[in-house]
């Protein structure tokens, strides 16, 4: 199982530490190791994060996922990545935790259901045999495959399968 270590990357500036950023950031991790999901929550909303910097924004995701919180890693990603788009560990957050995309269905191909219908209406006078069926209509029928393929000039569309 690997482990994500996220790197530091060059483009980015090390920040001096501010004092209250630090205790922020403290309490985050009080939170996540509390694995409490709410305690984290409460946390997450008590911080100012237009003043935090972009390392600390990879650790509080880490933190947000450890503490079972993903809607706010997935947030933290997002405005991390609008205000740091050059930082590379933050993109990969933001394409990682990205919520699902629905993806468009294209309806059955007819023809399946059609020769699926033949073999259910057919198989016991078929049964052992290799049949070519296409949009349900039998096209050829052989004791083997080889033969069977031989019959047809062109298999493209065509479903050869044995009966059983």
């Amino acid at each position: 199982m690997a482990v994500y270590t996220p790197r530091k990357t060059k483009h980015i500036q090390k920040r001096a530490p501010k004092p209250k950023q630090d205790k922020q950031m403290s309490a985050l991790i009080s939170a996540a190791n509390s694995k409490s999901e709410s305690a984290f929550v409460l946390v997450y909303h008590t911080i100012d994060w237009q003043t935090i910097a972009a390392e600390d924004f990879v650790q509080a995701i880490h933190l947000a996922l450890a503490a079972g919180a993903y809607l706010v890693a997935q947030k933290l990603a997002k405005l991390g990545s609008e205000r740091y788009p050059q930082d590379i560990d933050l993109k990969k957050f933001v394409y990682v935790l990205a919520p699902p995309k629905t993806v468009r269905r294209t309806p059955a191909e007819p023809s399946v259901k059609a020769n699926h219908n033949w073999l259910i209406k057919n198989r016991e006078a078929y049964r052992g045999k290799w049949v070519a069926l296409e949009n349900g209509n039998l096209r050829a029928v052989a004791d083997s495959f080889s033969p069977l393929k031989n019959k047809l000039a062109d298999s493209k569309g065509v479903l050869l399968t044995k009966v059983f």
